[in-house]
């Protein structure tokens, strides 16, 4: 046979001791099995009965690896022609019976979703693959403290009628969404577990189904049930939404979930197939203790590494990021007021990266969403089937007055402008930060804080809610385009707290509500930071503006002294989230000077920005808010 058949089996160079590679003359097959015997079995597509059966020698065998190649004359014998010799399929057969290949590429059988495995009907291979064109595709190569991530359910986030796209559920759903992900700003997408996992529990656990896929998969397939039924070329269908996401200036990053006791050479081996096969931008390992040693593969050089904590002396590079579970639970304390968070807020702030660049985000698949964390004390997962006993306790929300939906108009302004605190204090810290998919227009599972297993409207995006939502879509945006447009809030180096240029001022420092004199009593829920534009200069060298942020988690209002802007600046409103009039942020080079460059006023439970600008905008001055109009705002939680 020609050379035709090999140029089908698309290979990563990383991948080629195990599982099968397709040569010139014929195929190659080493396979990692503890037995006496070992047969490769051939398929013609749709066809119950092998029509080939080959015996693995032993004297072949290296340690517990069986060897074999396999020339297409050899095949040619079984009477397959050629088309039907490029669409057949194979599987092992071993002392015990039958069994798939760990390694397979694809699986035939799993095409829908929610449907088991059948003892008749075994999961078979394709011997190749269709080609793929890649065109011209270029990683985009964002460092992580320019970038934003979007963390998403394939299924669950099109799966929505209010989507309104043409292939609901799939990687073609999500491609189909890119324009979206683009208008909203965020530079990259972070896919739950997307292999071959088995997503019908066994029997005894209901009827309930493994929706996240935190489970045993074959790691180098993409799941076959998040594709077309038409087409069903699941690695295909992965590779094109990689690379329309690359076209379009978005990177991909996939969730890798392993058991644990995977051997690190197999780990190895599937990281570096996403990578050169693939061409995924970022790997988020998960299930493994030491993921320190995939950081010195020269295949992983420039790959996002995520990992919940990378260990002490991995080395820092620009490429390693670690959850920020510690920013989650600290930073919902702070905004719902509770006492002592302030040198938590700070360390989050200033604190220098270890080893990896903190992933930092509010709400994450475990756990409540944003919108949840403002509406709900007390987890709410009855529909899970286990009597409302998984799930965490410690949830560290406020539910705003009232528990779950309520018709309050008080309740809900308040989430609300707690919502609006919690993005804009999201994207003020240092770090990468990350939004879970549907934060941004308000989604909500009800209260369920471990939907696990709820694939229905309780986990799949409510798409209606975003045309009810536009106020929040539009402030989530806009706190996404201010940070890209200010390099101070996105320094890679950890602030020094003086100023060693001589440029006037600290590159960051904290303030009280009196200015240069911080209060960290544990009473006290108000703090300014001060930001050194200077510190932060683009590649022509321009310094960016200073800014002035505010926080007030009190539930009542409070004077700020201002510390001056730089020499001939004045302070102007850029961001503040208490406005009941016009926008939450002010136009770039528009903002409102500020009438009282002294004292600024800041409502209960509310943040601000100023900006320093050297000219003013006459006719465009900005009071604060009057005491009197924001006392009745704020609401002390209930202990």
């Amino acid at each position: 046979m020609s050379g035709r058949g090999a140029d089908q089996m698309e290979q990563s160079d990383s991948d080629s001791s195990m599982g099968i590679t397709a040569e010139r003359n014929g195929i190659r097959l080493h396979v990692a099995f503890e037995g006496s015997c070992l047969n490769l079995l051939l398929y013609r597509k749709n066809e119950t009965e092998a029509c080939l059966r080959v015996s693995f020698s032993p004297r072949k065998k290296v340690g517990t690896v069986w060897r074999m190649e396999l020339s297409y004359d050899e095949i040619r014998k079984a009477g397959l022609t050629k088309a039907e010799l490029l669409q057949a399929e194979y599987r092992f057969e071993g002392d015990a019976g039958g069994f798939a290949d760990p390694y397979g590429k694809s699986f035939s059988g799993r095409e829908d979703w929610g449907k088991a495995e059948q003892p008749g009907a075994p999961l078979r291979s394709p011997l190749f693959l269709p080609p793929f064109a890649w065109g011209e595709d270029r990683r985009p190569e964002t460092p992580l403290c320019d970038s934003v991530i979007y963390r998403l359910h394939v299924r669950g986030f099109t799966m929505n009628r209010g989507s309104k796209v043409k292939q609901r559920g799939t990687f073609g759903g999500v491609v189909e969404k890119i324009p979206y992900l683009k208008e909203l700003g965020v530079t990259a997408i972070e896919l739950l577990p997307m292999q071959e996992f088995e997503e019908v529990m066994p029997t005894g656990e209901g009827s309930r189904l493994n929706y996240w896929g935190y489970t045993k998969a074959y790691h180098f397939a993409p799941k076959a049930g998040y594709c077309r039924k038409r087409r069903q070329d699941p690695a295909g269908e992965f590779r094109t939404l990689v690379r329309e996401c690359h076209r379009a200036g978005l990177e991909v990053i996939t969730e890798l979930y392993f058991q644990g006791d995977e051997d690190y050479a197999y780990i190895l081996s599937v990281l570096r197939y996403y990578v050169t096969f693939f061409h995924v931008d970022g790997i988020h390992v998960t299930g493994v203790k030491d993921v320190h040693v995939f950081s010195r593969d020269p295949y992983l050089s420039r790959t996002k590494l995520l990992a919940e904590r990378w260990s002490e002396g991995t080395g820092k590079t620009a490429i390693l990021a670690a959850s920020n579970e510690d920013f989650q639970r600290d930073m919902r304390r702070f905004l719902k007021g509770d006492e002592g968070m302030l040198k938590a807020l700070c360390f989050h702030i200033g604190a220098s990266y270890d080893a990896a660049v903190p992933i930092h985000f509010l709400a994450n698949t475990n756990g409540f969403t944003m919108m949840d964390m403002v509406s709900y004390n007390e987890k709410h997962n009855l529909e899970n089937g286990e009597e409302n006993r998984d799930g965490t306790d410690y949830n560290y929300s406020w539910n705003c007055g009232a528990e779950g939906a309520t018709g309050r108009k008080s309740v809900r302004a308040l989430r609300e402008k707690q919502l609006r605190n919690g993005f804009l204090l999201l994207f003020l810290c240092r770090g990468t930060p990350l939004i879970l998919a549907g934060d941004e227009f308000g989604n909500s599972q009800g209260g369920n804080n471990n939907a696990y297993c709820q694939d229905n409207p309780v986990s799949w995006l409510d798409w209606n809610k975003l045309r009810r939502e536009k106020a929040l879509f539009g402030f989530v945006k806009d706190c996404i385009a201010f940070r890209k447009k200010h390099g101070v809030l996105r320094r890679a180096a950890a602030p020094l707290f003086m100023d060693p240029e001589g440029y006037g001022m600290p590159d960051v420092s904290y303030h009280g509500v009196r200015a240069w004199r911080p209060d960290f009593e544990p009473r006290q829920r108000r703090i300014g930071i001060l930001y050194n534009g200077e510190y932060a200069r683009d590649a022509a060298g321009k310094a960016d503006a200073c800014l002035y942020v505010m926080y007030n988690m009190h539930w009542e209002g409070q004077d700020f002294a201002l510390p001056h802007p730089p020499k001939g600046d004045l302070w102007h409103l850029a961001v503040s989230t208490e406005q009941e009039e016009g926008a939450f942020f002010q136009p770039e080079g528009e903002e409102p000077r500020l009438l009282n460059q002294q004292l600024f006023w800041m409502p209960p439970r509310s943040i601000a920005v100023l900006i320093s600008r050297r000219a003013p905008n006459e006719g465009k001055a900005r009071r604060a808010p009057k005491k009197e109009e924001t006392k009745r705002r704020g609401k002390r939680p209930e202990s």
